[in-house]
């Protein structure tokens, strides 16, 4: 075999390759596996900041839940209207025709009852006019403080002149009423 010492110029570049070695060594091996972990880092964070801010959400409505409990607890006039059994159709006609007697005029629509999980849904879209918008006001007071449990919808005022606040209104409304009904009740409709 032959022998044969480098000269300094191969020995330069021969070193120059072993750090081109030792440098590809080193990203591939410890840069790129640091970079990954930084990224993997990076997005359990943002994925921990976003379950802390739905927590954090969550939190303060079962805080400002518990403060309404704690409201009607301490004030018994401000409890909710009761819940009547199923088919309580003619009973609820009669306190409607009663709040909306005060208006110009209205106009029901019954869509279809939903029966979920024991409560029956009885929506109503509603149309009903008033004198001017604090008589409208006074009318979905009213109905939202009526005798038998419900939840509002969408609701909207239109003038009939050109203010809100002067002349006659039409007021539009969705609003829900709830029954309890047992599975039997379900052929009844």
């Amino acid at each position: 075999m032959m022998r044969r010492e480098f000269t300094g110029r191969e020995k330069a570049l021969l070193l120059i390759l072993v750090f081109i070695v030792l440098g590809l060594l080193y990203y591939v091996a410890v840069h790129q596996h640091i970079a990954e972990d930084i990224t993997g880092a990076d997005l359990r964070l943002q994925f921990a900041q976003s379950e802390l801010a739905v927590e954090e959400a969550r939190l303060v409505r079962m805080e400002q839940m518990q403060e309404e409990i704690r409201a009607y607890q301490d004030d018994p006039s401000r409890s909710l209207a009761p819940i009547p059994d199923y088919d309580n159709i003619q009973p609820l006609m009669i306190e409607l025709n009663r709040i909306l007697a005060e208006s110009t005029g209205y106009n029901l629509i019954f869509p279809d009852i939903d029966f979920t999980a024991g409560l029956a849904r009885r929506s109503i879209n509603m149309t009903f006019g008033a004198s001017d918008y604090a008589k409208a006001k006074s009318i979905l007071r009213e109905l939202l403080n009526c005798k038998y449990r419900n939840l509002p919808g969408m609701v909207s005022f239109t003038a009939q002149g050109q203010a809100l606040s002067a002349g006659a209104v039409t007021v539009k409304m969705d609003i829900t009423f709830y029954e309890l009904y047992q599975e039997t009740d379900k052929t009844v409709q």
